[in-house]
């Protein structure tokens, strides 16, 4: 993977997306913003995928579920070695950029309060 390429393109192909979000003024536009995202392969805010129902394993149905960015598990959150503490401290770089239409992000005011 060509990281410096990457890293070089900042959050420029994201922009669109982030516009978007932006644009969002209401639950509706939530929806919209949701299912369009979904026409494309973008399952960050809700996933959907066909899988077997729990309850009877022989028929196939829809399953919807929440999504999102986060870290892999439960103890990334509580740990506190140094090595849990550098990767809390990236995550919280990496997600808690600041909008100029909304100010300080809900996942920064969440590190801040989590994390310190």
């Amino acid at each position: 993977m060509n990281t410096a390429a990457i890293n070089g393109r900042g959050y420029g192909p994201v922009q669109p997306i982030l516009a978007r979000i932006d644009a969002i003024g209401d639950v509706q536009g939530v929806v919209k913003f949701a299912s369009t995202e979904l026409k494309t392969g973008n399952g960050s805010i809700i996933g959907l995928r066909i899988s077997p129902d729990n309850k009877n394993s022989s028929i196939n149905i829809a399953h919807v579920a929440q999504t999102g960015i986060g870290l892999p598990d439960r103890d990334y959150y509580f740990k506190t070695d140094s090595a849990t503490v550098s990767i809390q401290q990236a995550y919280c770089l990496a997600t808690a950029t600041p909008s100029a239409s909304r100010g300080p992000s809900l996942q920064r005011r969440f590190c801040i309060e989590l994390f310190g």
